[in-house]
């Protein structure tokens, strides 16, 4: 026989491994069984693998939970596209710190030599909760595109106390940030502090970009907390 994992039914079919029955639609929404509804998808994907996680439905008490994309790789154009938060919240522990890059569904991930470069797009509007570490530094600066494709990022926070602090920490020379809104952040650090970005380097581009980040520390910016690169079309409160 096969195997089932992760999923749930409203009908009691009896004792199934893998299959979660709740017949209250309410219920089946809730945190406890999206949790391990989703730790059984990260355990069978052994933690690389997240292509895929349940989240509640729009309508709770009459629809059951949704299976959603969290990113897509496209190798062509060397793009990640994030759809949910825990999509993001894997590029980004992926690009600040030595571990392997996140597959999608597919099995496709990045294999290429200079990380920092790959494109990231926002593929839907995205809620965060954890805490985002800046992407880039002032010796490893983000050269890649990050396109918010209109859409909005929210609830972002960070409180590392240290320079360069943003959702890019330090934009280098051909690196990029658009169409990007930054609603609801939380931003704290010492010095080059910013919404968008800590640091715009020379050749770094920030364009149609708006921030309502609280951001705490010296030389701060809505936008960009010291800015040596391009902003067009951008606006902060």
């Amino acid at each position: 026989f096969g195997t089932i994992t992760a999923c749930y039914t409203t009908k009691d079919i009896g004792s199934i491994t893998g299959v979660t029955i709740v017949t209250n639609i309410a219920a089946l929404n809730g945190t406890a069984v999206l949790t391990a509804m989703n730790n059984a998808l990260a355990a069978l994907n052994s933690g690389t693998g997240i292509g895929y996680e349940w989240a509640a439905s729009a309508n709770t008490d009459t629809d059951g939970p949704v299976l959603k994309k969290t990113l897509t790789y496209n190798s062509g154009t060397n793009t990640y596209t994030a759809y949910t938060a825990t999509g993001l919240m894997a590029i980004d522990t992926w690009l600040t710190t030595s571990g392997a890059a996140p597959k999608d569904a597919d099995g496709n991930q990045w294999t290429g030599s200079t990380k920092l470069a790959v494109k990231i797009t926002l593929g839907a509007d995205i809620t965060l909760t954890g805490n985002w570490t800046p992407i880039g530094d002032y010796y490893n600066r983000y050269t890649g595109t990050f396109d918010g494709g209109g859409h909005t990022l929210t609830g972002m926070t960070i409180d590392n106390g240290g320079n360069y602090v943003g959702l890019i920490g330090c934009l280098g020379s051909g690196g990029t940030v658009k169409n990007l809104t930054l609603k609801g952040a939380t931003v704290s650090g010492n010095k080059n502090v910013g919404g968008i970005a800590g640091y715009n380097g020379a050749g770094g581009t920030i364009t149609a970009c708006s921030s309502t980040a609280t951001v705490s520390g010296t030389y701060v910016g809505g936008i960009a907390g010291y800015n040596y690169g391009t902003i067009t079309a951008c606006w902060s409160t």
